[in-house]
């Protein structure tokens, strides 16, 4: 009942304006959403050296074999999942990261797994 009070209160021109808004939020929304995962890498350090670099959409386990220790980890629908550990905590077991600037860090094993790439956030917004 009220919605037909206001719409007929609304010209034309109101009606066109509404939905043209409501299209482009909707576009803006879809872009803020979509990801970029494209220019994502995976970055694997030991003891602060590169091991190796992987593509995030790529799926694969990766050993990490280390004299330090044994690390596994796993990359999945732009995904990377620590699944294996030989240190005694086993802390980053189950630890997923798929974002830019997140990573796993084992320190009994010195390894770093982090996500690196472009992105227009800052630190303040993100």
């Amino acid at each position: 009942m009220i919605l037909k009070k206001v719409l007929s209160y609304m010209t034309f021109v109101d009606k066109i304006s509404i939905i043209f808004l409501l299209v482009i939020s909707l576009v803006l929304f879809s872009v803020v959403l979509i990801d970029g995962s494209s220019d994502k890498k995976v970055i694997v350090e030991v003891n602060g050296v590169l091991h190796g670099e992987y593509d995030i959409n790529a799926t694969e386990e990766i050993d990490i074999d280390t004299t330090f220790g044994h690390n596994k980890i796993k990359i999945e629908k732009g995904t990377v999942t620590a699944i294996e550990s030989s240190c005694d905590e086993q802390r980053e077991i189950g630890q997923k990261i798929s974002k830019v600037g997140q990573s796993i860090i084992c320190l009994p094993n010195c390894v770093i797994i982090r996500i690196s790439g472009n992105t227009d956030i800052d630190g303040v917004t993100y």
